[in-house]
């Protein structure tokens, strides 16, 4: 018998240990809510317990609130709860008319879970949960947030026809999330490629137009005879959005001193057209030349900012006398406490407004 022995190995260092491959998705650091919940809140080290859910199938855990998302309706440590998230404008010239939109969502998801939830597989009711969020700070860190992070089926909101243009596009739609709009109006929506899942709850700029073209005609004929003009002139302040571009294309097909408002008649004649960065901090070039045009009428398709950077300064800067100041037809977004402040000189409330203090 003939023996070999080894006293030494060459060449390990060409070798490596291959690393079994795992599914980038599975974290499998949760199982539960709870688990999630206290682990969140053992890292706050606050002693106030914070929200968090553990995201399935992956097993991972996130907390529910961010610097966009401030309130949880429901309960979160119910591994059978659903999590939707709403999506407002919260913060902001906004916020008087979309916190009261915000809470009628909450108070929707407790007035479903009072009664058991809604049907879940085998009629088994499942209670839902609502993480309520400002799309005013930075929309798609929010959208990535309620989508990404942590996967709800739907958001309500946005109330800005921009910002549900824009997370339709990018984050909602490519995830297949539905989104639930209760405010915004531009029929560029319902032109999206969404798979149906993007919806608005109101008619769109071109299903009102022609109310707002009949009011305006309305005006023409009661201004012709009262102020005694052959030609009307007509102020189109529109915001440079989803918006505010719908608002002006849906006036298109206006009528003015027997014309199209195209018609070289109207055209930069006896209609101007504006269109507004509404991130501007002022308006005030806009608002000059308004008032060296000096409207009969101002259609404003905007938000809040349609009313404190336009149709305020522009009625403070008038010039051309009280008897023949514009009247002003607007979008429904531009109802907001501003406009009641400016018109009666009082707050929401009825409360006249302090005088403005002496320099």
């Amino acid at each position: 018998m003939t023996g070999i022995a080894c006293n030494s190995i060459v060449g390990l260092d060409d070798f490596s240990i291959q690393e079994v491959s795992k599914d980038p998705n599975v974290v499998g650091e949760c199982t539960t809510n709870q688990e999630c919940v206290d682990r969140a809140t053992a890292r706050a080290g606050r002693g106030e317990e914070v929200p968090a859910v553990c995201v399935k199938p992956e097993g991972r855990c996130v907390e529910l609130l961010t610097e966009d998302c401030g309130i949880v309706t429901g309960d979160y440590k119910n591994d059978n709860s659903i999590v939707l998230g709403s999506l407002f404008s919260i913060t902001g010239a906004q916020s008087a008319t979309n916190i009261p939109r915000q809470q009628s969502a909450m108070l929707a998801i407790e007035e479903i879970n009072k009664v058991g939830g809604v049907p879940g597989p085998g009629g088994t009711p499942r209670e839902l949960v609502l993480v309520s969020c400002d799309e005013g700070l930075d929309l798609m860190r929010v959208a990535n947030h309620l989508v990404k992070d942590l996967r709800v089926p739907a958001i309500i909101g946005p109330n800005l026809s921009q910002h549900t243009v824009e997370i339709s596009r990018l984050v909602t739609v490519p995830a297949g999330t539905v989104v639930m709009t209760p405010t915004a109006v531009a029929s560029s929506i319902t032109a999206l490629d969404d798979n149906g899942l993007t919806y608005q709850l109101v008619p769109t700029d071109m299903q009102r137009a022609p109310l707002m073209i009949s009011q305006i005609n309305e005006i023409e004929k009661q201004l012709r005879e009262e102020r005694g003009r052959e030609h009307i002139k007509l102020a189109i302040v529109f915001r440079d959005d989803a918006l505010g571009i719908g608002t002006r294309t849906s006036l298109n097909s206006l009528v003015l001193n027997g014309k199209p408002i195209s018609d070289p008649v109207n055209l930069n004649v006896n209609v101007r057209i504006e269109g507004y960065d509404y991130t501007a901090p002022d308006q005030r070039e806009i608002v000059d030349r308004l008032v060296d045009f000096a409207p009969d009428i101002v259609a404003l398709g905007g938000t809040a900012e349609a009313i404190t950077e336009v149709m305020k300064p522009l009625e403070e800067n008038w010039t051309a006398g009280d008897d023949v100041r514009p009247y002003y037809v607007g979008i429904d977004s531009v109802k907001v406490p501003d406009l009641i402040t400016l018109v009666t000189g009082t707050d929401t409330r009825g409360r006249p407004l302090p005088a403005p203090e002496s320099t």
